[in-house]
C-alpha cells in the first residue's frame, strides 16, 4: 500500500514487493498440485480409456507391476523434495528449523 501511495506501479509492486515474499510458498503449491494432477490423470485416462501416464499407472497397479508403482512414486517424492529445496533457496525463512 505505501509503494503504491509513493506512485510506484502495480507491476512493480508485485515484482519488487509480493513476489519475493510468496516465491517459496509459491513453489511449494505448485509442487504438491502434481498429486491432484497425477490423481486427475488416472481418473479421466481410465474413464475415457485415454493412453497417458494415468492409464499406464491403472493397469501397473492391476497387473502388481511394482517397479512401475515406484517409478512413479519416486518421481512424486523427487519433485516434492526438489520443491522444497528450491523454496529453500529461495527463502530462506523456511530453512529456520524449529
Amino acid at each position: 500500500m505505501t509503494a503504491l501511495a509513493k506512485g510506484a506501479g502495480r507491476g512493480r509492486v508485485l515484482l519488487r514487493h509480493v513476489l519475493p515474499n510468496v516465491a517459496g510458498t509459491l513453489v511449494v503449491v505448485v509442487a504438491l498440485s502434481y498429486a491432484s494432477l497425477l490423481e486427475g490423470s488416472i481418473l479421466t485416462e481410465t474413464v475415457f480409456a485415454w493412453p497417458g501416464i494415468g492409464r499406464y499407472l491403472t493397469t501397473a497397479l492391476f497387473a502388481g507391476d511394482v517397479p512401475a508403482i515406484l517409478l512413479i512414486g519416486l518421481c512424486f517424492v523427487v519433485v516434492n523434495g526438489l520443491a522444497d529445496v528450491l523454496a529453500g533457496l529461495i527463502d530462506p525463512r523456511i530453512r529456520e528449523v524449529s
